[in-house]
């Protein structure tokens, strides 16, 4: 476990444990969740399982749960890909608006970085209308790329990249 403090709180990472399956259930249920999600049908707990499961072992995804002193916070997952991984996060519904978005993802980007000897560009894909969640990415380096009907691409470069490129 790696603790990251940050301005508005101390944010512990780590990677996502079997004790944290049914907080991570019950966060994807809650009904604002599921309309900010890309999927918007309730997933069953038999469902949820294997997936949980399949996420644990698949050594292409990291499955992160961010905490504070208190309780869990969020789970970030990261899939990745050959050159880059891409980003989401869930927070706790019942945090929402107290700022804990962004320092969960900062501290969980820091952690996966941290776990990687290769970097990656971190892509994340946001409904076009979740203006929260567009904002954590965006306060977190993250820049839009491109939007469609439904979705806003964004992109953070790695450091060696970004540092190249000038961004």
């Amino acid at each position: 476990m790696a603790t990251f403090n940050t301005p508005a709180s101390a944010i512990e990472v780590r990677l996502a444990l079997e004790e944290d399956s049914r907080w991570i259930f019950s966060w994807r249920n809650d009904p604002v969740t599921r309309e900010m999600s890309h999927t918007h049908n309730p997933i069953s707990w038999e469902d949820h399982r294997v997936w949980f499961d399949e996420a644990l072992n698949n050594p292409a995804r990291c499955l992160l749960m961010c905490s504070n002193a208190q309780r869990r916070v969020a789970v970030t997952r990261f899939d990745l890909l050959t050159h880059e991984a891409l980003v989401s996060i869930n927070l706790d519904p019942d945090l929402r608006g107290q700022g804990l978005g962004k320092v969960s993802l900062e501290a969980a980007i820091a952690y996966f970085n941290a776990l990687h000897v290769k970097s990656y560009d971190l892509l994340a894909e946001i409904k076009r209308h979740n203006l929260p969640s567009r904002r954590v990415f965006e306060a977190c380096e993250f820049i839009l790329e491109r939007e469609d009907q439904a979705t806003a691409y964004y992109r953070r470069l790695t450091r060696d990249r970004a540092d190249r490129t000038g961004f």
